[in-house]
């Protein structure tokens, strides 16, 4: 995936946030925005980039159930 494409799925995951109830997604969002900004600075392979999302939803994850 590409960078814009990244870009993307961390934007509707924040913007679904207003959506449904809770607060889980936009943590998931920022892990994607996160790594559309890696994206661009690095050509990674798609398994790469997933292995990077899958590392930051957890770790944002956690941020957002301590805060």
């Amino acid at each position: 995936m590409s960078n814009l494409e990244w870009l993307i799925v961390g934007l509707a995951l924040v913007l679904l946030e207003l959506f449904v109830p809770g607060t889980y997604l936009i943590w998931f969002g920022f892990a994607g925005l996160l790594v559309a900004v890696l994206t661009s600075f690095f050509a990674w392979a798609l398994i790469t980039q997933v292995v990077v999302f899958t590392i930051f939803s957890f770790l944002f994850a956690l941020i957002g159930w301590r805060v």
